[in-house]
Formats: C-alpha cells, sequence, structure tokens
C-alpha cells in the first residue's frame, strides 16, 4: 500500500510538472538586458552575474533586492542614485530569471534521464521474469528464483526505489523553481512597464 501511494504521489506530480513547459525568458527582457548588459562597466556585469547565480536558489522579492543594492553598494560605483539602483535590479532580476531557466532546463534533462533508466530496468525486470509481478515482497523473490537471478532482481527494485526518490526531490525543485521564476517573470514585466525598455544608464555605470 505504501509503494501504491509513493507511486499516486509521483505520477500526479510528474503529470502536474509535465503539463506546465518551461518558457525562456520573453524575446522583451532578453532584448532589454543584452543591450543595457554591454553598456555598463565590467565591475558591474561581474557582480550582476554573480549576485544572479546566488539569488537563482534563492526567494526574494524587489523590495530586500533594492535593499540590498542601496546599503551594500556595487564595486566600481559608488553613491547609486534610486535610478542606478532601479537599473541594477532590472539586469539582477532578468539574469536571475536565465539562470533559473537554465537550471530548469538541467533538472528537465536529469529527470528524462532518470525515466530513461527507469524504463530499462523495467524491462530488464520483465524479460527476467516472464512478465510476472515481482512487487509482493524481497523474500517471495528469492523463493522462486535461483540465487543469481534473485540477487540481480533485488538490485533493480533498489535501483527503482533509488531512482524514485530522486525523482520525487527533483520533482519538487523543479516546482518551486518554477514558481519563482514565474513569480520572478511577473515582477521583470511590472518594472520594464513602469520604466520602458530603454537601455539609457547614468555615467556612474556606464563603461568608459
Amino acid at each position: 500500500m505504501k509503494y501504491v501511494l509513493i507511486f499516486a504521489v509521483l505520477l500526479f506530480m510528474e503529470i502536474s510538472v509535465s503539463a506546465q513547459r518551461i518558457q525562456p525568458p520573453t524575446a522583451q527582457s532578453t532584448a532589454n538586458y543584452n543591450k543595457t548588459i554591454k553598456l555598463v562597466k565590467p565591475q558591474i556585469r561581474t557582480y550582476v552575474n554573480q549576485t544572479a547565480s546566488t539569488l537563482s536558489r534563492q526567494r526574494f522579492n524587489a523590495d530586500s533586492l533594492r535593499q540590498t543594492l542601496t546599503t551594500a553598494g556595487v564595486p566600481g560605483s559608488p553613491n547609486l542614485s534610486q535610478t542606478d539602483v532601479s537599473t541594477l535590479m532590472l539586469m539582477v532580476m532578468q539574469a536571475t530569471e536565465a539562470e533559473e531557466y537554465r537550471i530548469l532546463r538541467g533538472l528537465q534533462a536529469d529527470m528524462e534521464r532518470n525515466n530513461q533508466k527507469k524504463k530499462a530496468l523495467r524491462k530488464e525486470e520483465e524479460t527476467i521474469t516472464g512478465n510476472r509481478k515481482t512487487a509482493d515482497s524481497t523474500k517471495r523473490v528469492l523463493k522462486v528464483y535461483p540465487a543469481d537471478v534473485s540477487k540481480r532482481l533485488v538490485a533493480i527494485q533498489q535501483e527503482k526505489d533509488k531512482l524514485d526518490e530522486m525523482e520525487q526531490d527533483e520533482m519538487l525543485m523543479l516546482q518551486q523553481m518554477m514558481e519563482e521564476k514565474s513569480r520572478l517573470e511577473t515582477m521583470i514585466s511590472n518594472v520594464l512597464k513602469s520604466q520602458g525598455d530603454s537601455a539609457e544608464i547614468s555615467r556612474n555605470l556606464k563603461a568608459s
């Protein structure tokens, strides 16, 4: 019963997650970022990328990010104006969304590889047992088959259990990151609507 429930939960999560297609950053956001990042100082590009790498696995909001930029400052650009902070916020959020998209695609690829491994294990198990059910218990398997075959069947079940655990962890992470990416995408869209997609930046941020 326990394994049936676990399988049902995994199946439900797999259907739920797979139904949500992982979307890349919007064309408007990508174009805006690519245009702006080329104009800023090298130190700021490094700062934006490093901050995005850190934030991609964290939950944050516009207020906390603004507070961080205002109090901590940015290397090579002292005395940031509110306009500077807003420009940096947008670049950091855009870079973070792009990093989250990259991580999500990696997770998706890992899950697909694990699914292929499970399919191969099930096929091997069916070949050995002649499609006979072997999930009753390990003890029953040991009684029915020769020692070497039983040993392999037990190993197959252990590998499947391990892959199921990995799948559960990856699905939870995937779902959480998809929700965070969706929230971040809304934040970026709101900022672009409020300040437009102009790449105009101040001398304080601009590369010489």
